[in-house]
């Protein structure tokens, strides 16, 4: 079956819709504080920057990857 018949109404969508508007927001944001100090010649240090980069990631997609599993195993996104 596809993938929309199995997910329809359920966790997946609201981790799907969540995931790319939260990520782009977030990880730009950062980018754009990086940007800014490499700029004004203020200089970060790369070995806390790569740490912050790897948990940053890390927490997004464990927040969004538990509702994408909650959404195959049919968890529903509103209760009727």
């Amino acid at each position: 079956m596809p993938l929309d018949f199995i997910t329809h109404g359920t966790y997946w969508v609201v981790g799907s819709y969540a995931l790319v508007p939260t990520g782009t927001i977030a990880f730009g944001f950062v980018g754009m504080m990086y940007y800014i100090f490499h700029i004004t010649g203020r200089m970060y240090s790369e070995k806390w920057a790569s740490i912050q980069f790897i948990l940053m990631m890390w927490g997004t997609v464990q927040v969004f990857f538990t509702q994408h599993i909650l959404g195959l195993e049919g968890m529903a996104r509103r209760s009727i």
